[in-house]
């Protein structure tokens, strides 16, 4: 007889061994009701371990049965509480938060398997001595609020006899329990039936994305076929690879409830939770991607009204490059505009709010502060749609959760509850809808409890299904492996993994198992477990199509449409920059300095690439206002020169407000950093140029050539002995000679103020790359050369020609994408999403640096 069919009896109980497996059951437990043509059905009551557990100390406690405690910890509270144990010993401090759930499992391992207390060696690790003392702390606090914890209460229950389980309870999914559940349970396990693995068809496959989009294949086949079947997909290390297994489902079935997964993602993902927490978190001072995304949040109050004034006002901060960013800047800047009213008033209140609480208080106060909080700020809004509804009710189950903690908790901080708040998020597994289907996807273990019709084993590799335990680092290794902890003893657990697939095999007609063979990289080898495995032919790849992809092709028009309106009057915003783009990829040029399509810029902590482009242009140019003459340099003795390198630095270091922190350590660092490259390249300038006089420092230029109007800003601009100039770019990046070979220069901005510009007597142009490890004048032509004339006419025809067919692409609105090196172009593009090259590329088969519309150039970088 059907197994789920059995379980569905009404009125029975049925325990299993975890969250996981019990999500599992229910669902197939529905789905066989619904398949039944029940309307109304009176299903079992299915719970964990823990849960029949708490039922029965619950009638203990009724029927006025000594139970040792009158209080059951719940597991948020049995975490909270190693939590403050842990924090008040001097060994945990401030590893409270990673070392409780491990303190935890600890305690846990210690009862369910009977690892007695004994005293430690002197020679015991340190983390042993350790949790030693934390667990006589934890004793002590259980004993001063009366109250147990479940697996103690578990071990009292052997030792007394009860309370013991409900009368005609049913324990499944149990294969090799614990030896204190094992006696708990008694009479109440049932031992599943078990078979040779011998009747499994075997598949090798290359990775782990081709295995699984497989194996939900044949699932999905298999169901058309039996629909009333439970097929289910088993796959070893489900949570470790959560991301991919959700990936592929949803590719396979078309959506998020094309089958049942085991491991859903947890409600951290959910948008409308994680605006919540970030209301919550505003603070005077705030990371710039927190702001960014507070900014954005469509659950905050204005968010349609003020939608386009707040997504400028995120780019004008964002625009800052400021890692941090006091909230009284962002309110100043909002009052500046005007346009986001209710956005400052909302950021005003909050803060005030805020700043009228203690600093400490009970959980349960700052739960209603935090209640306040949100609907000062209007989440999650009035709208009654189904989507906030269920964002409400899992914000209110999480506040549920955290209630009970005021009883074992003193008075916390602001901040220590909103990290409880934002820790319970992060475990607590999202709901997901019902799946349509008869599919699941789960682990081995929870297979076994489904019984299934039809299965496809995967994750059959010997590293992972030969057990993949954690032991606990607290417990001797000794005792772990006495007591048959998993984990423990290697011979112990192929006996467990065994059980599991022999389990497996016992039910069903259609047994198929696989593994992932890996790449040439790193090789895994098939379980032994199923020894057909080892005969198995590794699968070629294919490429899978995501279900809703698979539609009738489209009749598509191919128009061809390379060419925009021109700029007006022929001035174009972005300096010299826009010659570079467009001698990079015209569609990029286009794309971005005629339509304005940038990316956002994202804030790192520090100086920013372009601001400390930025700073070292301004020092030097308040250097060489010092130091104009060279002769002047090579008379300055060490100090003299560092005196004017201070002094310069202390004018051109961006004046900044270091109003952080963060701001204050970063201006120090960049100004000493400042002061021994500026120290670095005087020296280099002093001992390799001949003699000049800068006559020209940042010097802005209003520039026509060839119909384009440029406004531009001349670096530097240098006098030799003999009058002639030579025009100077500083550079603290990569550069090279070759960036001024025609055609399509990758640095046409000194041939363009060479050809251009109106400078006397312009004979060379030169980049200055100062950098501390390796300074470098790179000049053309060469000081040395012997027809520097000729060289130089020659060149700037060249250069001429260049510009000027650059131009009138620019003003002939070409916006073709056609990027000069191929991939290695588009490599560091923003406008990837637009032009879609490298999609068409990738989709090709394409490798980068091959052709795909420009001059082909493998390993070649854009250096725009």
């Amino acid at each position: 007889m059907d197994l789920i069919a059995t379980l569905s009896d009404a009125g029975r109980t049925l325990v299993v061994p975890d969250a996981a497996t019990l999500a599992a059951l229910n669902a197939a437990l529905d789905r066989h009701a619904r398949g039944a043509g029940a309307t109304v059905s009176r299903p079992p009551t299915v719970t964990t371990w823990q849960g029949a557990l708490t039922r029965a100390f619950e009638r203990a406690l009724l029927d006025d049965v000594a139970t040792g405690a009158e209080l059951l910890l719940s597991a948020d509270q049995e975490l909270v509480l190693w939590q403050d144990v842990i924090a008040a010993d001097e060994a945990g401090a401030g590893i409270s938060e990673r070392a409780a759930p491990l303190a935890r499992q600890a305690w846990r391992t210690r009862a369910l398997w009977g690892i007695e207390a004994s005293p430690l060696p002197a020679y015991a690790p340190a983390d042993q001595r350790a949790w030693a003392r934390w667990s006589t702390a934890y004793r002590a606090r259980l004993d001063a609020l009366g109250a147990i914890d479940v697996a103690t209460l578990l071990a009292a229950a052997v030792a007394a006899g009860h309370p013991r389980p409900e009368p005609g309870c049913l324990a499944q999914g149990f294969l090799a329990p614990p030896p204190r559940l094992e006696a708990w349970l008694g009479t109440a396990l049932a031992a599943p039936p078990r078979a040779p693995p011998a009747a499994f068809r075997a598949h090798a496959f290359a990775d782990r994305e081709q295995e699984l989009y497989a194996a939900l294949e044949w699932a999905r086949a298999r169901s058309a076929a039996a629909p009333l079947a439970r097929i289910v997909v088993a796959l070893d290390d489900l949570r470790g690879q959560r991301e991919l297994a959700a990936r592929c489902a949803r590719d396979v079935f078309g959506g998020d409830d094309g089958c049942f997964l085991e491991a859903t993602p947890t409600l951290a993902v959910d948008p409308i939770l994680r605006g919540a927490l970030r209301i919550l978190a505003i603070a005077p001072v705030m990371r710039w991607d927190e702001l960014s995304e507070l900014l954005r949040q469509p659950t905050l109050a204005g968010a349609v009204e003020e939608r386009a004034a707040r997504a400028r006002l995120d780019a004008e901060l964002r625009g800052l490059e400021r890692y941090e960013l006091p909230l009284a800047l962002v309110i100043d800047t909002i009052a500046r505009d005007g346009t986001c009213g209710r956005l400052a008033r909302l950021l005003g209140d909050v803060l005030a709010a805020d700043a009228s609480q203690p600093r400490r208080q009970r959980l349960l106060d700052w739960l209603a502060h935090f209640d306040r909080v949100l609907a000062l700020a209007g989440w999650p809004g009035s709208d009654e749609a189904d989507e906030l509804a269920r964002a409400r009710q899992a914000w209110t189950t999480l506040c549920d959760r955290l209630y009970p903690l005021d009883g074992v908790l003193g008075t916390q901080t602001r901040a220590a509850a909103l990290a409880r708040l934002r820790r319970l998020l992060v475990e607590s597994p999202r709901r997901q809808p019902p799946a349509r289907g008869n599919i699941f996807l789960v682990s081995p273990t929870t297979a076994v409890t489904l019984a299934p019709d039809a299965l496809w084993l995967a994750g059959c590799e010997s590293r992972l299904l030969l057990g993949a335990a954690r032991l606990s680092p607290f417990l001797p290794l000794a005792a772990q492996r006495a007591a048959g902890v998993p984990g423990a003893e290697p011979a112990r657990d192929l006996w467990r993994a065994r059980q599991v697939v022999e389990a497996l095999a016992a039910h069903g007609e259609q047994h198929h198992a696989s593994y992932a063979a890996g790449d040439d990289d790193e090789r895994a080898t098939p379980s032994p477990l199923v020894p057909a495995l080892a005969r198995a032919a590794l699968t070629p790849a294919a490429r899978c199509v995501p279900l809703r992809w698979r539609v009738p092709r489209a009749s598509l028009v191919t128009l061809v449409d390379e060419r925009g309106p021109g700029p007006p009057d022929g001035a174009v915003r972005g300096g010299v920059g826009v010659l570079a783009a467009h001698n990079a990829c015209p569609f990029r040029a286009y794309a971005r300095h005629r339509l304005d399509a940038r990316e956002l810029v994202e804030p790192r902590p520090g100086l920013g690439a372009r601001l400390k482009g930025i700073t070292v242009h301004r020092c030097l140019a308040a250097l060489f206002a010092e130091l104009s003459d060279h002769a002047a340099l090579v008379a300055a003795d060490a100090d003299a020169r560092r005196a004017a390198v201070e002094r310069a630095v202390q004018a051109g270091l961006l004046p900044e407000p270091a109003e952080t922190p963060l701001e204050r350590e970063v201006y120090f660092v960049e100004r000493r950093r400042l002061e021994g490259l500026l120290m670095r390249w005087l020296e280099h300038e002093a001992t390799t140029r001949e003699p000049y006089r800068v006559v020209a420092r940042e010097t802005p230029l209003e520039v026509g050539y060839a119909g384009l109007s440029l406004r531009v800003r001349l670096d530097r601009l240098d006098r030799l002995a003999d009058g002639s100039a030579v025009v100077v770019d500083y550079k603290t990046g990569r550069c090279a000679l070759a960036d001024w070979q025609p055609p399509r220069m990758n640095e046409p901005q000194l041939p363009f103020y060479a050809v251009a510009a109106a400078i006397e007597d312009v004979r060379a142009v030169a980049f200055a790359q100062v950098d501390r490890a390796r300074p470098r004048w790179l000049q053309r032509p060469a000081a040395a050369t012997g027809d520097a004339q000729g060289e130089w006419d020659a060149l700037a025809a060249a250069w001429a020609s260049d510009l000027a067919a650059s131009a009138a692409g620019i003003l002939g609105g070409d916006a073709r994408p056609a990027p000069k090196h191929g991939l290695a172009t588009c490599r560091h593009c923003e406008q990837a999403l637009a032009c879609r090259l490298v999609e068409h590329a990738g989709a090709a088969g394409t490798e980068p640096g091959d052709d795909i519309g420009g001059e082909a150039v493998a390993g070649a970088d854009d250096d725009d």
